[in-house]
């Protein structure tokens, strides 16, 4: 019961993808001001939030993500039983009973968030892709906005195409608005993200090439633009063109290589070859050279022979990339891998994902030494202690002395060191921060 004089407290709880963090930042921004108070309780400073309301935004990508959602559904029941919990996102889509038997009240998937802003009191416009006008409520510094929803392909280890349903994407004006509002509050970086972002703009006439030159062209977006994960195949000359003119959009890149190995790559239904791969990438390097490159890995796929994992080793090995994000195959029930012969021994699993990222930290290191005597801008993020901790244009983690006020600032800093996991400088002589 909510004391008499006492606003409720609704929190909000985002597991799983830049997307997901979107929906919650959107649906948070719908909620009637006056009506609860709400809590991110992500960015709580301490401990769990004993709210009224809980709402549950889940995740459904692998096992392990499936049941952290489900985990946490029956623990903020325990933070407080008499709190109602609305659960929606990917898991919401695809396990409604059983997210109810962990104690749901309202189980809303995907395509029903604006049943959770009508629960709360809100007005929400049902839609073909859920958004607020104003990038929603987002805490300060990098904002994410989400252009595209869904996606049209079936890879043999993913449920979230069944989860989201097809891809559609936002109008650019839309976007435009967005970003406009964004910067009118003070953020300097935003980035664009969506289910399978390359796909955006089929069915409006438009591509993600075209939509950044729009917002190249607009003077009123932040002065920083990011893009989330790319197929290799969606680097066409015109994309990597505008990226390496640009003064405004990040030298950054997220590839989904998942194996190096033609075979297992079939089996995955990837629709690229290694060797389209590593053309990919060393044609973006060369277009933009010191740009960071990530990659997402699968260790022990289905099939996945030690040869087949030597391939995807001795292709990374090769490229000039920045970090690696390794994950141990899961079995996902409803894809066509969980049911696939040759499933690979648990032990071989952890050991091969071990050997990649270990792998990936040597690339780290390397990328991390080639960035001192650098001068690079970086958005400060935190602040402890006058040590202000950032992220650059090209995604290297800066240390820097600089006073608390430096928050949410693009700081030019000069870099003198590389340090485990980061790089640590000093402020350039003679720039300023930059609003």
């Amino acid at each position: 019961m909510t004391e008499p004089g006492r606003r409720p407290i609704c929190a909000f709880i985002t597991l799983g993808c830049k997307a997901n963090r979107y929906d919650t930042a959107a649906m948070m921004a719908m909620v009637p001001p006056g009506r609860y108070e709400v809590v991110d309780q992500d960015a709580a400073p301490a401990g769990p939030v004993i709210a009224d309301v809980y709402v549950i935004n889940t995740c459904a990508v692998t096992g392990t993500s499936a049941f952290q959602s489900r985990q946490m559904t029956r623990r903020v029941k325990r933070w407080n039983p008499e709190a109602r919990v609305i659960v929606t996102g990917c898991l919401a889509e695809l396990e409604a009973d059983q997210l109810r038997a962990a104690g749901a009240d309202l189980v809303a998937g995907v395509g029903a968030r604006e049943e959770v802003v009508r629960f709360l009191g809100g007005d929400a416009v049902p839609g073909p892709l859920f958004f607020h006008s104003e990038g929603g409520s987002q805490r300060r510094g990098r904002a994410v906005v989400k252009v595209q929803d869904g996606c049209d392909f079936r890879c043999a280890y993913c449920i979230v195409s069944t989860a989201r349903g097809p891809s559609r994407s936002l109008e650019p004006a839309a976007v435009l608005g967005q970003l406009a509002a964004l910067a009118s509050r003070g953020f300097n970086e935003a980035v664009l993200t969506g289910i399978h972002l390359g796909l955006y703009g089929r069915g409006h006439g438009s591509s993600l090439a075209e939509l950044l030159e729009m917002i190249e062209a607009a003077g009123d977006a932040p002065p920083r633009i990011r893009i989330s994960s790319l197929d290799p195949q969606e680097l066409t000359p015109r994309l990597i063109g505008i990226m390496a003119s640009s003064r405004k959009i990040c030298p950054h890149l997220h590839l989904p290589l998942q194996s190096g190995d033609r075979d297992v790559l079939g089996r995955m239904r990837r629709p690229y070859t290694p060797e389209e791969f590593e053309s990919a990438v060393t044609g973006a390097l060369a277009a933009m050279p010191g740009a960071a490159i990530g990659l997402d890995l699968i260790a022990g796929f289905p099939g996945e022979s030690e040869a087949a994992h030597h391939n995807t080793a001795s292709l990374i090995e090769r490229l000039d990339v920045s970090y690696l994000h390794v994950f141990p195959f899961s079995r996902r029930p409803g894809t066509p891998a969980a049911a696939m012969p040759g499933q690979v021994a648990p032990d071989v699993i952890k050991r091969r994902a071990r050997e990649l990222r270990e792998l990936g930290a040597a690339k780290k290191r390397a990328f991390l030494r080639a960035q001192v005597g650098r001068t690079l801008g970086v958005l400060a993020e935190s602040w402890e202690d006058g040590v202000a901790t950032g992220t650059s244009e090209n995604y290297a983690r800066v240390k820097f002395a600089a006073p608390h006020e430096v928050i949410g600032k693009i700081v030019k800093v000069r870099v003198e060191t590389a340090q485990a996991g980061h790089v640590a400088g000093r402020v350039a002589e003679g720039e300023e921060h930059r609003e």
